[in-house]
């Protein structure tokens, strides 16, 4: 009888729960959300870790994912935004460093919420988008 926080918790997660970064990422398209990403470990299929707010500094949410999952590999921080007239299945992430591979995984952690594209920003342009 597995419950819904040991679910979240579960090492093969993505971060959060996905009705959540559903409605998160919907809500980017009118506005910014903070969040923090990194790669899972190969173990658990090495999928992309995402944690998103619309409150918490990405700081903070780093320092969540971190403790969530303590074998995540190149955690970083930004916001994520959805350009509905560019694209609106296309979410760009605006982050404090670049992670090579990041984007592959994170479109296989964006898997059922209806946005299939990922693009990523890094560097000092990234960090002024806040």
């Amino acid at each position: 009888m597995a419950g819904k926080d040991e679910e979240e918790e579960a090492p093969g997660g993505t971060g959060m729960d996905m009705s959540d970064l559903k409605k998160l990422l919907v809500r980017s398209k009118k506005e910014s959300v903070n969040c923090a990403l990194a790669q899972g470990d190969a173990k658990s299929g090495g999928l992309g870790l995402i944690m998103m707010d619309k409150i918490k500094l990405p700081k903070q949410l780093m320092k969540s994912l971190k403790e969530q999952f303590p074998l995540a590999r190149s955690p970083c921080f930004g916001t994520a935004s959805v350009d509905v007239d560019q694209d609106p299945k296309l979410v760009t992430f605006r982050l404090n460093k670049r992670v090579p591979g990041l984007d592959r995984r994170l479109r296989k952690s964006l898997k059922g919420t209806g946005f299939t594209k990922v693009a990523i920003e890094s560097g000092p342009d990234a960090d002024d988008a806040e």
